[in-house]
């Protein structure tokens, strides 16, 4: 899929012929995928941690993707969560480069308050902690938002959380670095 995404929102088929070019030269396909992205100003953590934004719903982000049929692009596999309050359980880990995808349901169509936040409790010397939410409307139509770290946390808060501009809030706490070594985190969520 990250070849996909490149194509599709990085620059087109240069950029996959420039990663190619640099293949050649290096023989390590990470290496040559983040030299030939540095080349027109992007980098291997910025693609992968859209790409892996696009890959919650292929056929809703990206173009000529089929959503019917036998060829169908199923969803990222979400963790749901339908009731709160939400705590994960345990520090839950990321290896290099990998993402999850725990999606908050309203439980009812009234507007309430979603508060949730996400805490990076470890993150190795060179790794990439990134966070995305996406929101889903009663149309079915999603938005991918960044969120900024401080302090390796994050706190969003949804307000409408049930009404048709919110119907679902996914967390995609991503591991966009391309160093050995795991990223742990833990979630929660509240709704009033």
């Amino acid at each position: 899929m990250l070849p996909l995404y490149i194509q599709q929102q990085l620059g087109g088929y240069t950029r996959i012929k420039k990663i190619l070019s640099e293949y050649s030269s290096s023989f390590i396909p990470l290496t040559a995928i983040n030299s030939g992205l540095s080349y027109y100003n992007y980098n291997l953590s910025y693609a992968f941690s859209n790409c892996a934004s696009f890959n919650y719903a292929p056929s809703y982000f990206y173009s000529g993707v089929p959503s019917t049929g036998n060829y169908r692009w199923n969803e990222g596999n979400a963790n749901t969560v339908q009731s709160y309050p939400y705590s994960s359980p345990i520090s839950i880990s990321l290896p290099k480069l990998s993402c999850r995808y725990t999606k908050f349901v309203a439980p009812s169509n009234n507007g309430q308050t979603l508060t949730m936040t996400i805490e990076y409790s470890y993150i190795p010397s060179g790794g990439i902690a990134e966070f995305k939410t996406i929101r889903e409307t009663s149309d079915g139509d999603k938005y991918i938002s960044n969120r900024t770290l401080s302090n390796n946390r994050c706190t969003i808060v949804q307000y409408n959380f049930g009404n048709s501009v919110a119907t679902s809030l996914t967390a995609v706490p991503i591991n966009a670095g391309n160093v050995s070594g795991s990223i742990s985190y833990m979630i929660s969520a509240t709704l009033q």
